[in-house]
């Protein structure tokens, strides 16, 4: 009897994974539970209960042996049981030398977590083993204190070697992930040239995981330059920066993405922009972002409902008792995302009936006028899937985007492929406010900003967010998980 189970579509997705991922169909299915178990060790918090046992109605899938897992049969140089015991023991703070069932229980929890967190990271065609490298190597972050503060004679050597002349205004600022340095250049051509020099000084300062950027300026000489630092010296943006931030925040609708590169918390009210285009390549953080908006709202317990759309059904499958969802339910089904949006737009011109009738324009009056209506949030967790899945929609969304505002309804339209098919014309001109993670070319950056800068971003939550009247904002976003989200609706 098998002491791992799946459900039937995670059993596809380990025959997937060792297809199109590892590319040994014939390899053991225990290949995957193991990355899968190293995946959920590395996420913050523990697996819920909705990673147990599945349920009858979610389907027969694979049954994976205790025995295959940890490699009771094989030799003590393969056999990991000990390790497991030992790792599974510190996460949970346990002692899981005797306790078999326990054991297994967190073996069975962390493998369903963990093919979920692949799911949504990994897409087939994407190179699964650099994936691995990144996802599990040069991405993990030491959350110990920065030890490299600042080396002022190791940039004013590099500056010297690509010919450009500045002064240095004050102390380095140190924050999350950056070392900003505020100079003053001596030449007047002296920003042109950096600016078209940083990939250079990238290379001469060596060892930097992206370029460094211009994030400030003031006039033609003095400007801010951002030097990122290595991924070990990165400070953590925990889950608990949004809630403290949001909690006391004013507007309508306030939201936490993460905190400035000088490490101060960021809040904007979304009412007013009043929609977000979010977009950025696998695994760079879109859904961490999107969960962080959740958070916010969350946390700021604003009177509002959440219509959450999750073609690939597994990014908001753990919201499905959310207690604010709308109509109850994550809505996975195209044809039904299409409904519902058609009835949000039927809802939004009986709002505005209703304002008529009250003498108002806007959402904020008629409650000020004792009418409880509560924002309505339409969240789309891959967008171009749903575009491509069921064309028609993109007729409701646009009605939404261009007329939802004042109704007080507003989209959350997220994707991993920033192309123009997908977000083009009416949708587009109709949603300002786009924030853009790490792409990999300058034309996705402008597809998503319209303007090139998210290809030298650092990824893992690293992002510009453009708003409409504002200059563009470099953020590095907070790590939130959907148990994050889950533990705050409990409470």
């Amino acid at each position: 009897m098998g002491d791992v189970f799946l459900t039937e579509t995670e059993g596809r997705q380990v025959e997937e994974l060792l297809r199109y991922g590892f590319e040994v169909p014939s390899a053991p299915k225990w290949w995957v539970i193991n990355v899968a178990i190293a995946r959920s060790l590395a996420m913050e918090g523990e697996p819920g209960d909705e990673f147990g046992r599945p349920q009858a109605n979610q389907g027969k899938g694979a049954e994976i042996h205790l025995e295959q897992i940890v490699g009771r049969k094989t030799s003590s140089d393969d056999n990991l049981e000990g390790a497991l015991r030992l790792l599974l023991g510190a996460k949970h703070s346990i002692d899981l030398t005797d306790d078999e069932a326990c054991f297994i229980d967190l073996l069975q929890r962390h493998t369903r977590r963990g093919l979920q967190e692949l799911r949504a990271t990994w897409r087939r065609g994407n190179d699964f083993y650099n994936f691995l490298y990144q996802d599990f190597f040069y991405s993990q972050i030491d959350s110990s204190p920065t030890q490299t503060i600042s080396n002022k004679p190791l940039l004013q050597n590099a500056m010297q070697q690509i010919g450009i002349q500045f002064d240095l205004i004050g102390e380095p600022i140190i924050g999350p992930r950056i070392t900003r340095y505020i100079m003053q250049l001596r030449a007047v051509d002296g920003q042109e040239k950096l600016q078209a020099s940083l990939g250079r000084l990238k290379f001469v300062l060596g060892g930097l995981p992206s370029n460094p950027m211009i994030t400030e300026q003031d006039g033609e000489k003095t400007l801010a330059l951002d030097i990122p630092r290595t991924p070990r010296e990165w400070q953590p943006i925990p889950a608990k920066t949004v809630e403290a931030t949001v909690y006391d925040a004013s507007g309508d609708l306030p939201i936490c993405l993460g905190v400035t590169p000088i490490g101060e918390p960021f809040v904007f009210d979304l009412a007013e922009e009043p929609h977000i285009f979010i977009a950025g390549a696998t695994g760079m953080g879109k859904s961490t972002c999107v969960h962080a908006i959740i958070l916010s709202l969350l946390t700021s317990k604003r009177n509002v409902e959440l219509l959450l759309i999750d073609p690939k059904k597994v990014e908001f499958a753990p919201y499905s008792r959310l207690k604010n969802l709308y109509r109850g339910q994550v809505c996975t089904a195209p044809h039904t995302a299409f409904e519902m949006l058609a009835e949000l737009v039927e809802e939004m011109e009986r709002r505005e009936n209703i304002f008529v009738g009250l003498g108002v324009v806007k959402i904020s009056e008629a409650v000020a006028k004792g009418h409880n209506l509560p924002r309505i949030l339409v969240i789309i967790e891959e967008l171009a899937d749903l575009i491509m899945q069921y064309p028609e929609i993109e007729e409701p969304l646009i009605q939404l985007a261009a007329k939802g505002r004042s109704s007080g309804i507003h989209l959350i339209l997220a994707t991993q492929r920033p192309d123009a098919a997908t977000f083009k014309g009416l949708l587009r001109s109709n949603i300002p406010c786009r924030a853009a993670l790490y792409v990999q070319s300058a034309s996705h950056s402008r597809i998503i900003l319209d303007e090139s800068g998210a290809e030298d971003l650092m990824g893992k939550g690293d992002l510009l967010l453009k708003r409409a009247g504002h200059k563009v904002q470099r953020l590095h976003g907070a790590f939130v998980q959907s148990t994050d989200v889950l533990a705050l609706n409990r409470s």
